[in-house]
């Protein structure tokens, strides 16, 4: 029981698909250590991988070792979705919370929103640019449509 204490311990579960998974032997173990275990698991996502493996003219060592391939290789999914978890958390917290929060809350008390406006202004120089090209544009496309009507 010592290794389900933790609340971070992940319990993974590996059953034979022809058993159901409410009634199995770990799951009347997790009831007895957490009488609401069958709703916490309910809530959760249980992946289910249905494949047989014929394991008649198998060795037990090798039978063993397969077992144990499954079983780490459902453990590795189970653990590289929780640590993308992770980091997405981490990422919200360092990023949004203790960086463009704290940024928006200083920028807002230090500068007044004409302030702000003000520099968020386009330059004139480049305003100027603009509608230089825009009446460059309108007089190409006005000798156009004279020259078609030709």
């Amino acid at each position: 029981m010592r290794y389900i204490e933790p609340p971070t311990a992940i319990i993974l579960h590996v059953i034979p698909s022809s058993v159901d998974f409410t009634t199995s032997e770990s799951m009347k173990i997790s009831k007895e250590y957490d009488p609401n275990a069958i709703d916490k698991t309910a809530k959760s996502n249980v992946i289910v991988n249905d494949f047989e493996i014929n394991v008649a003219g198998l060795s037990n060592e090798y039978q063993a070792a397969l077992d144990v391939q499954i079983a780490i290789s459902a453990y590795c999914r189970v653990v590289q979705k929780r640590v993308a978890d992770e980091i997405a958390k981490l990422c919200h917290y360092w990023l949004i919370t203790r960086c463009a929060l704290v940024m928006d809350a200083k920028f807002s008390s230090a500068f007044t929103s004409a302030v702000l406006f003000e520099w968020m202004r386009e330059p004139f120089d480049q305003q100027q640019k603009r509608e230089n090209l825009k009446r460059s544009i309108l007089a190409i496309e006005r000798a156009l449509m004279t020259g078609q009507s030709v």
